[in-house]
């Protein structure tokens, strides 16, 4: 792992240097790790307006004990999903098979693979992962609680799993806003269905981009003008 020095422009429109890391190894950072669990990670306070800034750009998420490899891509990127997609798909067969020792290569029939928009949203998939639940779950609870109405859908400012315990699962929006908590009995419901499968594959086309929010962002296949954003 490595760092490289950027500047980041605040929503104040002061700049500032900072110092990101290109990847994360948790194996080898695990204080980076809890870091994401904290909500700290790659966050930076202004010394002008007071404001923090985060800093979101292209980041590989390795964690080989626990199988995990994870992209994570510009929150604003979800319109350019499908080149995202090839890219990860690329990275991770280059790395893990094409170029890869033998011991690697059987490594990544086990890896759980996730193209993930936005740093602020790796920290759900760890929640997730570590409580040893299904995130296509979560993200299906999600749209059925946005179909009954207890949760907004606003792709902008997006709802996100916070914590589940034995008896809750609780979700906060982006912006602070907003908490809802439902019983875990309704993830348990879901995760119990004979259709799960079945409703995955239909919900979710390709097994890497679990998000609910890529069904309600419309897909172009323009460049975008910038593959990196900071906010």
């Amino acid at each position: 792992m490595k760092q490289s020095r950027h500047t980041l422009v605040c929503v104040c429109g002061n700049r500032f240097p900072i110092d990101v890391w290109d990847g994360l190894d948790a194996s080898q950072g695990p204080e980076l790790r809890q870091q994401v669990l904290d909500g700290t990670f790659h966050r930076f306070p202004c010394a002008v307006c007071g404001e923090t800034a985060v800093y979101d750009d292209l980041l590989n998420y390795t964690d080989f004990p626990r199988r995990h490899w994870l992209t994570i891509v510009p929150g604003v990127d979800l319109a350019y999903r499908s080149k995202w997609i090839a890219f990860a798909d690329q990275s991770f067969h280059a790395t893990m098979v094409e170029f890869a020792p033998p011991l690697v290569r059987e490594w990544s029939i086990e890896m759980t693979r996730r193209l993930i928009f936005g740093i602020q949203s790796l920290r759900e998939k760890l929640v997730a992962f570590d409580a040893g639940i299904d995130d296509r779950v979560v993200e299906l609870l999600k749209l059925q609680l946005i179909r009954d109405g207890a949760l907004p859908l606003d792709p902008g400012n997006r709802v996100e799993l916070a914590a589940i315990t034995p008896d809750e699962v609780r979700f906060t929006r982006r912006s602070g806003d907003l908490e809802v908590t439902v019983p875990r009995a309704m993830y348990g419901v879901l995760a119990g269905s004979p259709d799960l499968e079945a409703m995955c594959r239909a919900t979710f086309p390709n097994p890497t981009l679990i998000d609910h929010a890529a069904l309600f962002v419309p897909e172009t296949a323009e460049d975008p003008d910038d593959a990196s954003a900071m906010g």
